[in-house]
């Protein structure tokens, strides 16, 4: 979780302030949905865990952008998985995930490998870690939305004086 803090005098601009503001963070909000699911496997499925709340305080907006379940947080910036001992990766043809496979398997000792007994067939290989790369940018996006900031301000000012007229 992280927050963007935009500080002026409410007085002055209280109704632009505040169009401006929600349009912020809805911008915030649209990017980083579409940067996370275009860049990982069901992405689309993750991207509906962002959201972004706004919070008035004294004389600014706090946009607060949250992200769950926690763990994509190390997609933002990178991480290591790590097993106990290990972790099973399957093995190409097979797409089915450890805990779903309904058939038996044996560990041979001293080996880090999974297989089918019937057939001998190596269905699963362990891995003591993987290292995941860094896979969408939420922080760049915001800081480039708080960059815009000014410039909304303005355009929002100029559009409610045009409506007023």
């Amino acid at each position: 979780m992280f927050q963007i803090q935009i500080t002026t005098n409410l007085v002055d601009y209280n109704d632009v302030m505040r169009v401006a503001v929600v349009e912020t963070a809805r911008n915030i909000r649209e990017r980083s949905r579409k940067d996370i699911a275009g860049s990982m496997h069901n992405g689309g499925r993750w991207a509906r865990g962002l959201e972004t709340n706004i919070k008035k305080q004294e004389n600014s907006y706090r946009i607060g952008v949250y992200l769950k379940p926690g763990f994509l947080h190390g997609f933002e910036y990178g991480m290591t998985s790590v097993g106990k001992p290990y972790l099973m990766l399957p093995l190409a043809p097979n797409k089915i995930k450890l805990r779903k496979f309904g058939g038996k398997l044996i560990m041979p000792k001293g080996k880090r490998v999974l297989i089918r007994p019937h057939d001998g067939r190596v269905m699963y290989v362990g891995v003591s870690s993987i290292t995941n790369r860094q896979r969408f940018h939420l922080r760049t996006i915001a800081e480039d939305e708080a960059q815009k900031f000014p410039q909304r301000l303005v355009e929002t000012a100029a559009h409610a004086r045009k409506a007023a007229a």
